[in-house]
C-alpha cells in the first residue's frame, strides 16, 4: 500500500521518529519497475518495458496486469508481421494504463475518492476510444481542459485515433476476454494492407507530411494525396476518407474530392455493414455530407431481407438489433425456429440458440421478446422429444 493511501498517515508522521529507527524510500523509476516485473519475459517483454516506461508506470502490479493482457493475444498475433504485434502491445499498454492507473483530477465536491477515481478512468478510456484524434486533421473536437491535457500526453506516446482493433482490444479488457475470431479477422486485414508495401508507406507518409511541416505546399500535398489514395484505396478507412475529402474541400479542391469519392465507391463494394454508418461504432464521426450520402445510398442497395438465422447470429456478435430484425424474429412460428435449429451451422449452432434464448434475461422483457423465447423453447422441446440423445442436449439449455 502507498503511504498516501494510509488512513492513519497523520499518526504515522507523528510517531515515525519514535518507533522507526530507519526508513527507506522505495521509489523505482518506471523503467526499473517494468524491468523488475518483466525480467523473465523474453518474448514481448522488451517491447512492453519500452511502452510502460513511456507511460511512466511505476507500479509493478499494473505492469504485471498489462503483461497478462498481452499474454492473451500474443499466441494469436505472434506469427504475423512484427509491426502488427508491436501495435497491439502499444495499444494494450496504453489502455491498461488508462484502466488500472490512478489519474489525477481536479477535486469536485464530496465525491467518494474511489468513485471519483473510477469515473476518471472511465472518462479517460472513453476519450481515447471515442473522441481523441477523431476531429478534422487528426485533432479532437470540443476538448475540455482535462481532455487537452490527456491529448498532449497521448501525442507524446504517439498514439493515433482509435480504430476497430483498438476498440476490440478495449472490449477485451472490459469483458475479461478477447474475441479471438474477430481479432484474427481484423489482423488479417491489417496484414493484407501491409503487403502493399509502397502503397501503405506512401499513404502514411501523406499524413506525416501534413502534420510535420508548415510549408505552404498545397499543390504538392494534393498531388501526393491523390496518388497515395489511388494506390491504397482498398484499405482506406471511412474515417480517413472523411478527413481527406473535408481537407480537399477546405482547400477549394472540390473536383478532386468528388473524384476520390467516386473512386472509393467504385472500388469498395461491401459488405453492407461497412457502409451502414448507423450500425458502425465510429459511424458518428463521419460528418462530411457527401460521404454520408454516398454511404447511405450504397447501404440501401443491399438486400434488406436477411435469413432469420443470420439475424440471430448478428445479434449474438453485436449484442444489438434494430426494429426490422425484431419484426422478422417475432413473426416466426415454432416450425420456423425448429427448422432453423436443425441447420448445420457448426460452432454457430450454439450461438444461434443462445441468441434466441437470451431475450429472457431482461428484468422486464417486452412482449415480443417473450414471444421469441417461447417459440424458440417450444421448438427445442420438440427436438428433445425426437430422441433421448437430443433430450440430453436440449436440457443443457435449461429446458
Amino acid at each position: 500500500m502507498k503511504d498516501t493511501q494510509l488512513e492513519e498517515k497523520d499518526d504515522l508522521a507523528k510517531y515515525q521518529e519514535k518507533v522507526i529507527e530507519r526508513s527507506l524510500l522505495y521509489a523505482p523509476s518506471p523503467e526499473e519497475s517494468a524491468s523488475i516485473a518483466l525480467k523473465d519475459n523474453t518474448t514481448f517483454g522488451p517491447l512492453l518495458i519500452e511502452f510502460c516506461t513511456r507511460l511512466k508506470i511505476s507500479n509493478i502490479r499494473i505492469v504485471k496486469r498489462i503483461e497478462g493482457l498481452v499474454s492473451q493475444i500474443y499466441p494469436i498475433l505472434k506469427d504475423y508481421d512484427p509491426r502488427i504485434l508491436k501495435a497491439a502491445i502499444h495499444t494494450l499498454a496504453l489502455l491498461g494504463w488508462a484502466h488500472y492507473s490512478e489519474h489525477e483530477r481536479a477535486p469536485s465536491g464530496d465525491e467518494n475518492k474511489n468513485d471519483k477515481q473510477d469515473k476518471t478512468n472511465n472518462d479517460l478510456v472513453e476519450f481515447i476510444i471515442k473522441k481523441y484524434g477523431q476531429g478534422l486533421y487528426g485533432g479532437t473536437k470540443k476538448r475540455t481542459d482535462e481532455e487537452a491535457r490527456w491529448e498532449a500526453f497521448l501525442r507524446t506516446y504517439e498514439f493515433g485515433a482509435a480504430d476497430e482493433t483498438d476498440k476490440l482490444l478495449n472490449d477485451g479488457i472490459v469483458n475479461g476476454y478477447f474475441d479471438e475470431s474477430k481479432l484474427e479477422e481484423l489482423t488479417n486485414k491489417s496484414a493484407e494492407a501491409l503487403t502493399k508495401g509502397d502503397a501503405a508507406t506512401n499513404w502514411h507518409a501523406l499524413w506525416d507530411r501534413f502534420h510535420d511541416k508548415f510549408d505552404d505546399d498545397v499543390d504538392q500535398f494534393v498531388e501526393q494525396a491523390i496518388k497515395a489514395f489511388k494506390q491504397f484505396v482498398d484499405y482506406v478507412t471511412p474515417a480517413d476518407l472523411n478527413h481527406l475529402v473535408k481537407i480537399l474541400k477546405r482547400l477549394e479542391r472540390n473536383n478532386e474530392a468528388q473524384a476520390l469519392l467516386k473512386l472509393f465507391m467504385a472500388q469498395r463494394t461491401g459488405p453492407q455493414d461497412f457502409f451502414d454508418l448507423n450500425q458502425s461504432f465510429f459511424g458518428g464521426q463521419i460528418d462530411d455530407p457527401d460521404v454520408r450520402r454516398l454511404f447511405s445510398e450504397r447501404s440501401a442497395t443491399f438486400s434488406q431481407i436477411k435469413e432469420p438465422h443470420e439475424i440471430l447470429l448478428e445479434i449474438y456478435k453485436k449484442n444489438g438489433w434494430n426494429p426490422s430484425d425484431m419484426a422478422i424474429l417475432t413473426n416466426l412460428t415454432v416450425d420456423d425456429y425448429y427448422r432453423m435449429f436443425k441447420l448445420p451451422l457448426g460452432d454457430d449452432h450454439r450461438r444461434l440458440i443462445a441468441s434466441a434464448l437470451h431475450f429472457k434475461q431482461f428484468l422486464n422483457p417486452e412482449p415480443h421478446y417473450l414471444a421469441i423465447v417461447e417459440r424458440a423453447e417450444e421448438a427445442l422441446r420438440r427436438i428433445g422429444k425426437e430422441s433421448a440423445f437430443n433430450r440430453m442436449k436440449v436440457e443443457s439449455y435449461g429446458i
